[in-house]
């Protein structure tokens, strides 16, 4: 009889350790296709701070528009009206075709930090953005980082877009409540 209980004990501790482990990482992959002029995206719903998002980007073509540049958007959305936007742009310059040029966008894109020209590659590109429960934004992309506050901004939902070209997110992970 007490062999039994030690074996029903030991199975039960097994069982409860095996649900108490953190989940490991899923990593997603969002390719984003789009023809001139039309755009795409991914998102995923959060309940707030802190979030980190980490991965790849792969630009496998950017193509031309009178109207429309080519884009990649990697954001977080949400605050009172649901609208703000804070995150990361990478786009093509017209007039510097072998750079992109990579910027941080606060709310309405009305205030943008630029962190500078990257040269244009097929390779991966690792990208990070983290929103820390402080109201602190930390970004990166291609070794060029920045930070700002974004005081009390409760993101709803992350968001990754594209325009006006052909690109992949590869291997990222969404950490988020």
């Amino acid at each position: 009889m007490n062999r039994n209980l030690l074996t029903l004990s030991a199975a039960c501790a097994l069982a409860l350790g095996a649900t108490c482990r953190a989940a490991e990482p899923v990593l997603q992959n969002y390719e984003c296709d789009t023809p001139p002029g039309h755009f795409s995206y991914w998102n995923r719903t959060v309940t707030g701070a802190p979030i980190s998002i980490a991965g790849k980007l792969t630009v496998n073509e950017v193509r031309k528009d009178a109207k429309w540049t080519p884009v990649v958007i990697v954001a977080l959305q949400g605050g009172a009206d649901g609208k703000a936007r804070f995150g990361l742009d990478l786009f093509t310059v017209p007039k510097v075709p072998d750079m992109y040029f990579l910027e941080v966008v606060k709310p309405d894109g009305k205030e943008k930090l630029g962190l500078g020209f990257i040269p244009s590659t097929k390779d991966p590109i690792p990208f990070s953005l983290k929103l820390d429960a402080s109201g602190q934004l930390h970004v990166s992309m291609a070794g060029l980082e920045a930070s700002t506050s974004v005081g009390d901004f409760k993101p709803s939902s992350v968001e990754f877009a594209c325009s006006t070209g052909d690109f992949e997110f590869k291997g990222f992970v969404v950490d988020a409540p």
